[in-house]
């Protein structure tokens, strides 16, 4: 019965108090939540940041405005959450900063085997943060452009963000084409 009520209406229905029906909408996005932090920060701050997430969603859900989708207003918050946590840690305080990410454990949304993989993680470690971020929220979170402005708050155009995830392909494309490919392609 809950997979037919849609987001929009399970948040209506956690704001007046229905606990379950937060709890039904919550659970459709921890594996995708989990995913966007043990990309970033590996499997050990994982939950800790899920509930951190739980944590300030259930807390501000009565002033959720149904403007954008839940599902953006749910990314916004764990992209809040990330931000806090890395300025945490880079501000000498936490354990870790971002220049270490667990990005070895990317075998979430890649395959382990492939051999290509450390190729990979390499190319997303050329990337700041930013544009990591990005990367990630489009080709691996699946959102559109106009949910990836509304999670990152970017104040530029859908038009801009979308040139912008574009260089970022190519040049991880560039990074990630070998010798026997390009002559392959010609």
């Amino acid at each position: 019965m809950v997979a037919e009520i849609n987001d929009e209406q399970l948040a209506a229905a956690w704001q007046t108090g229905d606990a379950r029906a937060g709890m039904a909408l919550m659970g459709r996005y921890m594996r995708s939540i989990d995913r966007y932090f043990y990309t970033r920060l590996g499997a050990h701050e994982v939950e800790d940041l899920r509930q951190e997430v739980l944590t300030r969603v259930s807390a501000s859900i009565t002033g959720y405005r149904h403007q954008a989708s839940f599902r953006t207003y749910l990314y916004r918050i764990a992209h809040r959450t990330l931000c806090d946590h890395l300025r945490y840690q880079s501000s000498g305080r936490g354990r870790r900063d971002m220049a270490t990410c667990m990005l070895e454990e990317f075998h979430l949304v890649v395959d382990p085997a492939d051999r290509a993989l450390p190729d990979l993680i390499a190319a997303l470690r050329s990337l700041d943060a930013e544009e990591r971020a990005l990367f990630e929220l489009r080709h691996i979170e699946g959102l559109s452009y106009e949910e990836i402005a509304a999670v990152t708050g970017a104040d530029c155009a859908t038009a801009t963000l979308r040139a912008r995830v574009h260089e970022i392909m190519k040049r991880l494309r560039r990074k990630l084409t070998y010798p026997d490919d390009a002559a392959s392609q010609r």
